[in-house]
């Protein structure tokens, strides 16, 4: 690619670049910054605003005007026009004129680009770009405060569209053959595993758990049996993100010492508190939500060294494949960990990191770029 001028990508995303947590949108964009010009259009705010003071914040960042910056990697971040109140009529006519005014003045001269889209509520700028691909990451239709109808009413739109649809786990796969006809490419997520070392440090008994403490995403009943069991475990992570609230977790930090919370950590500190631990923990409701995800942090505990105990998410039930990770039903979660710890080994964590290692996004990265050369010679 170093004799030709740079392609340009362009990715409209579902959340904002300096998220506190990293996912799949900011690890894409970063990864093929190495071999594009990438453009990241930063999120619509598809879930709407609640009154609460961090979303009053939120919809001031969507109000006050910003010019696009420039990251170390090169990346072009760009704030979209668009008002979040999307299953008002009113509001989304509105919105099909700032996109189109948008398009025409913040994208001029990307009509070549190829649109990488996790959002299927595009508002019409698909139609400014030569190619398209659909990647979908999660059931958005049922986050809390989305417009579901809207949403997979996209979806149905948008597949037919583009020149390419993913998945990011078989469920999200399966409900787009099904509402498509169509075959959809399926790539399971992948985890930044160069941030997750095996330090081989003296690892104490405990469970850890990092990620988002979300309300509708945590069975925190599983938590407080695991505190009730008496096995230490850590908390790491936001709390109240997306406009949830935190009460449950603060009753649990309250009512056991055990639970200890590390608050949002830096990754080099994540990694350190991953390797004082000996088992990390997925648990997560079964519900509507939870239905689509593949967990990222299978592989981040995994890179650190650690067996993974989670509940059985729909998208892990075919994952027996992946070493150390157990899947079991709340009420034998306690018991599961409590096993993992007493069975740890220094030899089963070195091959825990060493599967990870091969989900990395430097893999994904290279095979992703060889689904945008290819679309972009067709």
């Amino acid at each position: 690619m170093s004799s030709k001028p740079r392609q340009k990508v362009v990715i409209l995303s579902t959340a904002n670049f300096d998220a506190p947590l990293w996912t799949n949108k900011q690890h894409l964009a970063k990864g093929l910054a190495k071999y594009f010009d990438i453009y990241y259009i930063e999120s619509w705010g598809l879930r709407e605003p609640r009154i609460n003071w961090k979303d009053f914040l939120r919809i001031i960042n969507f109000v006050l005007p910003r010019k696009q910056a420039k990251t170390e990697s090169g990346i072009i971040v760009i704030k979209p026009w668009v008002i979040p109140f999307h299953r008002f009529r009113v509001f989304r006519a509105i919105n099909f004129l700032l996109i189109t005014l948008f398009a025409n003045t913040r994208l001029k001269g990307l009509q070549e680009a190829t649109l990488w889209t996790f959002s299927p509520i595009t508002y019409g700028l698909d139609k400014y770009f030569s190619k398209m691909v659909y990647h979908s990451v999660d059931l958005l239709e049922t986050f809390p405060g989305t417009p579901s109808k809207l949403i997979v009413d996209a979806e149905r739109e948008i597949t037919r569209k583009s020149k390419l649809t993913i998945a990011s786990s078989i469920p999200i796969q399966s409900k787009l053959e099904v509402l498509t006809g169509s075959k959809i490419l399926l790539m399971e997520n992948v985890a930044d595993t160069s941030q997750f070392k095996n330090l081989k440090l003296a690892r104490k008994p405990c469970a850890i758990f990092a990620g988002n403490l979300t309300p509708y995403k945590i069975d925190f009943e599983i938590i407080e049996n695991l505190a009730k069991a008496g096995i230490n475990i850590k908390l790491a992570g936001t709390m109240s993100i997306d406009g949830g609230k935190s009460e449950q977790i603060r009753k649990l930090l309250h009512n056991y010492t055990n639970i200890e919370y590390l608050g949002q950590l830096k990754l080099e500190d994540l990694n350190i508190a991953l390797n004082l631990s000996m088992v990390g923990i997925i648990p997560y409701q079964t519900n509507s939500h939870t239905l689509g995800i593949y967990p990222m942090k299978i592989h981040e505990y995994g890179a650190a060294g650690l067996p993974v105990v989670s509940t059985k998410l729909p998208s892990l039930l075919n994952s027996s494949r992946i070493p150390g990770l157990i899947l079991s039903d709340p009420q034998n979660f306690a018991q599961e960990v409590q096993l993992q710890i007493e069975t740890y080994t220094q030899e089963k964590s070195q091959a825990y990191s060493r599967f990870a290692e091969e989900k990395s996004w430097e893999n994904r990265i290279r095979s992703v770029v060889q689904i945008l050369e290819e679309i972009v010679e067709e």
